[in-house]
């Protein structure tokens, strides 16, 4: 019984964890600012994007690309099934190679800044 207690303890703990993880890479990913976006102060998110900022992007026009608060969701919602650390990662990894997070249906591409983010907390 006691063996059981532990792994469901560790198994919490690990649950904690990833919250955790989870958390820490919301916040550092809704801190960055893309020099060039004007980010108001709206209900709604609402950014206002220099044409050439936009054409540094390559012309991306999605909103959810330059809004850093979106980007933190979208990433948060693609690591809340990771149930293991190992899964984490490879959801991270897989996020950094394409670019991209398929949700319900929608695809969002990822700005180079969340980008760079996910790749950092990688490599740590």
């Amino acid at each position: 019984m006691t063996d059981i207690r532990t792994a469901l303890q560790q198994e919490q703990k690990l649950g904690e964890l990833i919250r955790r993880i989870r958390g820490a890479l919301y916040e550092e990913i809704t801190s960055q600012k893309i020099p060039g976006v004007q980010i108001e102060d709206t209900p709604f998110p609402c950014a206002i994007v220099s044409l050439s900022t936009a054409r540094g992007f390559g012309l991306t026009l999605t909103p959810s690309y330059y809004l850093q608060r979106v980007q933190a969701d979208i990433v948060d919602k693609r690591l809340a099934g990771a149930n293991t650390v190992t899964d984490l990662l490879n959801r991270c990894k897989e996020m950094v190679e394409t670019r991209i997070v398929k949700s319900n249906h929608n695809t969002y591409v990822l700005n180079p800044v969340t980008v760079n983010i996910i790749q950092k907390f990688i490599e740590t």
